[in-house]
């Protein structure tokens, strides 16, 4: 449902940068599982967000830590990105175990939101 919406943005964009969101395939028959990406192109001070889902019938099966992984690989390499953070509900455990698991750390919560950076080893 979201691939009009993104389409739609591509063309007026002109393209990418890279700062977009991302599909993500099944490896053996290319099916989209699901998606990650970033909130919008780094700040001022080079922080990027990056955000995460998959199709309900595809969780749990490492598609989420293994394509965010390669994308905060790449952001990384970017001159223009010095820290990534991430953010997800109080009740959004699957996200946290994630988030976990990708190396980030939690910071603070607020009444809505955890919020997460992501700490290089």
């Amino acid at each position: 449902a979201a691939i009009p919406y993104f389409r739609e943005k591509l063309v007026e964009d002109n393209g990418t940068k890279g700062f977009d969101s991302w599909i993500i395939l099944k490896k053996d028959n290319n099916e989209i599982v699901g998606g990650t990406g970033f909130l919008g192109d780094p700040d001022s001070n080079g922080m990027v967000e990056i955000g995460f889902a998959t199709n309900k019938s595809h969780r749990r099966k490492g598609y989420c830590v293994e394509a965010a992984q390669k994308i905060i690989n790449w952001a990384l390499s970017q001159d223009t990105v010095n820290h990534i953070t991430a953010r997800c509900e109080h009740n959004n455990f699957g996200s946290q175990r994630i988030l976990e698991k990708l190396g980030f750390k939690l910071e603070h919560k607020s009444e809505d939101f955890m919020y997460w950076r992501y700490v290089t080893m």
